[in-house]
């Protein structure tokens, strides 16, 4: 590791994935090494068969190979945590990490939910002003 002023240079040989935190990813999913390996697959033209995909997800996991950073991105997507999440080493920080994840996830839920009320509560004032018009009208006559 390099070290200028504040900033950390990882050099690639001592930047690795924390199999475990692959590991606890995949079963709070719920998805098996054969499920995840076919995940990760299912984007690429070359598809490979299912041993090959299962004992490749195996081997990440038993921390015999270490994917590459954007392989390690695919499996933070498909897993839905963060990618610092998979090579955090202290296992409070990786679990407030994944705390942090999660209410940022809900936020964003819940903002969307708002808008969608405000654009219906836009939508009822302009029917509800569309028939108080209606009314108007129906009294002048």
């Amino acid at each position: 590791m390099l070290v200028i002023g504040q900033v950390f240079i990882f050099s690639k040989k001592n930047f690795h994935m924390n199999p475990k935190r692959l590991v606890a990813a995949r079963k709070v999913r719920g998805m098996t090494q054969q499920q995840l390996g076919e995940a990760l697959d299912e984007n690429k033209q070359d598809k490979q068969d299912a041993d090959f995909v299962r004992m490749r997800i195996s081997r990440y996991e038993r921390g015999q190979v270490t994917p590459p950073y954007d392989i390690a991105c695919e499996l933070a997507k498909i897993l839905d945590i963060p990618e610092c999440y998979l090579y955090t080493e202290n296992d409070v920080f990786a679990e407030q990490v994944l705390m942090l994840y999660k209410n940022n996830e809900l936020e964003n839920i819940s903002l969307t939910l708002l808008t969608e009320k405000e654009s219906k509560i836009k939508q009822y004032e302009q029917i509800f002003d569309v028939i108080k018009n209606a009314m108007s009208q129906l009294k002048s006559v």
